[in-house]
């Protein structure tokens, strides 16, 4: 969690399963648009119980994982992918954060196209 670095993808293969890695890249100064990543959830705004899905933007994947799990270094940890298909390993919640509830004025519309 604070690795300080970017949720990361490219057009690599992953170790276990072949498919588009995902890896954690680059810090406050280096950055590129491998790190750019489209929230889509089930209505107009995220809701804190909601699952999600993320979409690569620059290669129009979605973040799943691959089914294999790693030996080591972390016995038993799942292979987190790019998968150009998306299903329910393609479904994420968050476990923790800050939340923010968006304020809302009369005849003002508020939109948001990243986080």
């Amino acid at each position: 969690m604070q690795t300080r670095k970017f949720l990361h993808s490219h057009l690599f293969k992953s170790p276990l399963s072949s498919q588009q890695e995902v890896s954690a890249f680059g810090s406050d100064i280096d950055s590129d648009t491998g790190d750019h990543w489209k929230v889509h959830c089930g209505g107009k705004h995220w809701q804190k119980n909601e699952s999600i899905r993320l979409k690569h933007q620059d290669t129009g994947a979605w973040l799943s994982l691959s089914g294999n799990t790693y030996g080591r270094p972390i016995f038993g940890q799942l292979e987190v992918v790019c998968s150009s298909s998306s299903d329910s390993s393609s479904n994420w919640r968050t476990a923790e954060g800050v939340y923010v509830q968006p304020t809302v004025k009369a005849g003002v519309s508020v939109e948001h196209d990243e986080l």
